[in-house]
């Protein structure tokens, strides 16, 4: 089982799979920080990514892994895994 989130980068229309730590969870809408696993340096290679769901538990190689690859037309393994979340912090008093 992995824990997974479909994300876009803002400059593309394309859907991406990506991982998320287990610890932690990403709503629709996020901000994340994404981290590919081909790159050692992951903060120099990391990019902006936008969360179109919420994450979910899903077992490679299943039916509903396909399904969610394809709802999403998206081939492949995940692209790599979310790394952090951006967070909005008021200036102003309540």
């Amino acid at each position: 089982m992995i824990n997974a989130v479909v994300i876009k980068h803002p400059e593309s229309s394309k859907f991406y799979l990506f991982t998320v730590p287990e610890d932690h969870f990403c709503v629709a809408g996020d901000l994340v920080m994404t981290g590919h696993p081909n790159k050692t340096d992951c903060c120099k290679f990391s990019s902006l990514g936008i969360c179109v769901c919420d994450s979910f538990t899903l077992e490679e190689g299943t039916p509903n892994y396909e399904k969610v690859m394809c709802a999403f037309n998206i081939s492949g393994e995940p692209t790599g895994e979310i790394v952090g979340k951006y967070t909005y912090e008021s200036w102003k008093d309540e």
